[in-house]
């Protein structure tokens, strides 16, 4: 008896149980699935289904593999829904502008940081591994930024700041794990 290979001239039907695999393990619930890498993906699992689907049409595959890659396309779309753009009406009142940055414990240079902020301005800087040499540039802002919560550490990323054009109440370094990984927990006046 002769083995029957797997024909080539259909691309979608070779892929899609890959593929397939591939998204329903990076879709499943964060406790049933082994990594957590793979759900950051979502935008490529929803092309890469699309552009299978096309090609699926174009050779025209059994429809249970254009069904499971329609499903496919569905479930990756779903999880990217709360990331489309939404036109909402801006709220009325005061606003705020919060900048977060991770500087990387092993960077010397704060001038590009230190240019950043006087360029966007905002409100409020968060500051995570954040070595001394960026605490004593924050504190070159003082003037326009008077409330400063600063946390360096030398050679670890364990260094925090936060440094606010409105007053900071109660600014605090505190740890929610065993593990000694500090967090700034504070409130705006």
């Amino acid at each position: 008896m002769e083995k029957r290979r797997p024909s080539f001239r259909d691309p979608a039907s070779l892929v899609t149980p890959l593929f397939a695999v591939l998204v329903i393990a990076a879709t499943m619930p964060a406790p049933f699935r082994l990594t957590d890498l793979a759900s950051h993906f979502m935008m490529q699992y929803a092309l890469g289904a699309l552009v299978l689907i096309v090609l699926g049409l174009l050779f025209k595959s059994p429809k249970p593999v254009l069904v499971m890659l329609a499903f496919l396309f569905c479930v990756s779309a779903f999880n990217l829904l709360p990331y489309l753009p939404v036109t909402k009406p801006a709220p009325e009142g005061e606003t705020l502008k919060i900048m977060q940055v991770n500087v990387l414990f092993i960077n010397k240079n704060p001038a590009l940081l230190k240019s950043l902020i006087e360029k966007e301005q905002p409100d409020i800087v968060v500051s995570s591994e954040t070595p001394p040499v960026f605490a004593d540039m924050f504190e070159t802002l003082k003037n326009d930024y008077p409330w400063q919560d600063l946390h360096p550490q030398k050679g670890n990323p364990r260094g925090l700041g936060v440094i606010s054009k409105r007053k900071l109440v109660h600014p605090e370094r505190i740890h929610f794990d065993h593990k000694g990984v500090p967090s700034q927990v504070f409130t705006v006046d």
